[in-house]
């Protein structure tokens, strides 16, 4: 039975959240503790924010809550979000980066996106990290490994957003909603046109809608 809360929604859907092209770039940002201010990270999110076309992603601020529960782990959390990401931005600033370059890096349909930065001291070590993941994106795009002076980060700032400025992006347009970014754009419509709305009444029209496109397949 189509209610007239489910014509409103395909409404929504079909006609404003479906023509609503995203030209946003979504950027994973990894690297070192957010507290940090001087890190290469901080210092790309800070040029990040002055492009409204980058939509920036801290991993951990949008995991803080799933991993309270036991079932989640934070690799398949943080796998499964960069399925949805068109960059992966690495600087390799602390162990935590470490780990996060090789998880990546083994996916062979993530490490096109990923964009990883070192220190230059550590170019010609034979290293694991040298030898594996670096190895691999270097294979796969040189231009993708970009190497920093230590005092100099800010000198590699530039570099890195423009190579993310002019980052080519075939994919054709997707609309479902494992996307935590298609998600965002269609809670904006429902929020601006429901609102005042509680966050139950927000999962309950999900639901509502959700059912709705199944029975269409």
């Amino acid at each position: 039975m189509i209610t007239e809360q489910t014509l409103i929604l395909e409404t929504i859907h079909n006609q404003l959240y479906k023509k609503d092209v995203d030209y946003a770039i979504n950027i994973f940002l990894c690297g070192a503790d957010t507290g940090r201010s001087d890190s290469i990270r901080d210092l790309l999110n800070v040029e990040f924010q002055k492009n409204a076309r980058f939509n920036t992603v801290y991993p951990e601020f949008i995991f803080a809550t799933l991993l309270n529960n036991k079932e989640n782990n934070l690799l398949e959390l943080e796998d499964e979000l960069a399925k949805y990401v068109d960059v992966i931005v690495i600087p390799l600033e602390g162990l935590g980066a470490l780990a996060e370059i090789g998880a990546f890096t083994v996916n062979k349909s993530l490490l096109p996106k990923i964009i990883a930065i070192n220190d230059i001291t550590f170019k010609n070590k034979k290293s694991f990290i040298n030898l594996g993941p670096l190895d691999l994106i270097k294979k796969h795009n040189p231009k993708n490994l970009v190497f920093f002076h230590k005092g100099r980060e800010s000198e590699i700032i530039n570099e890195v957003v423009e190579r993310i400025s002019y980052k080519r992006y075939d994919k054709k347009p997707q609309y479902g909603m494992e996307s935590i970014f298609n998600l965002s754009r269609f809670l904006y419509y429902i929020i601006s046109i429901y609102q005042p709305i509680s966050k139950k009444d927000i999962i309950n029209l999900l639901n509502v809608l959700s059912e709705q496109n199944k029975d269409e397949k």
